[in-house]
């Protein structure tokens, strides 16, 4: 598994590649730790290279999610395959979370500045 981030002037992008499980979620609850502090809006997640999510990864979105809100970031997962948005879906995740297709949704901002 492979965790990176980057930011934007008002957004922290975190790209995870690889499956989400027991081991591997605590690579992804330490690149979002790297958020709070910041005067950063949005924190979007490009999933769309995750073929697997365990419960474990479910629960380091989940254990956020009051934070975020504390310190007024919204948290955005995007790239989602079908069967992994629908997990989000069926725990009911998706009205405290925004689900997207893709970056392209989320803002104006030029994605050429991300890579």
């Amino acid at each position: 598994m492979q965790v990176t981030h980057q930011k934007t002037p008002d957004s922290f992008v975190i790209t995870i590649k690889g499956d989400i499980d027991a081991t591997t979620s605590i690579l992804v609850d330490s690149e979002i730790n790297k958020i709070y502090g910041s005067p950063l809006k949005n924190l979007w997640i490009d999933c769309s290279e995750v073929q697997y999510l365990s419960s474990a990864g479910v629960g380091v979105f989940i254990s956020h999610l009051q934070n975020l809100r504390k310190y007024k970031i919204s948290l955005t997962l995007y790239g989602l395959k079908p069967k992994l948005k629908s997990v989000f879906s069926v725990l009911g995740l998706e009205h405290y979370l925004t689900l997207q297709p893709s970056l392209k949704d989320l803002s104006g901002i030029i994605i050429q500045e991300l890579d």
